[in-house]
């Protein structure tokens, strides 16, 4: 379980199931993210999510 979950923090899990939604679209239908009002903390959100994916996938290069 990540531990976002097991923090007991009502914002840390908010922003997390935000944050699993944001990916989840931009994989999934990223033509509904285009057609969205995305919020300054929802762009942070998927930025830095985006980055740490790219990361991992060794595409992104500082």
């Amino acid at each position: 379980m990540p531990d976002a979950l097991i923090s007991g923090s009502h914002e840390i899990v908010r922003q997390w199931k935000r944050s699993n939604a944001l990916i989840t679209t931009w994989r999934k239908r990223p033509d509904l993210l285009k057609k969205t009002e995305l919020t300054t903390g929802d762009l942070e959100l998927l930025y830095k999510n985006i980055i740490k994916i790219n990361k991992n996938k060794g595409v992104f290069h500082e």
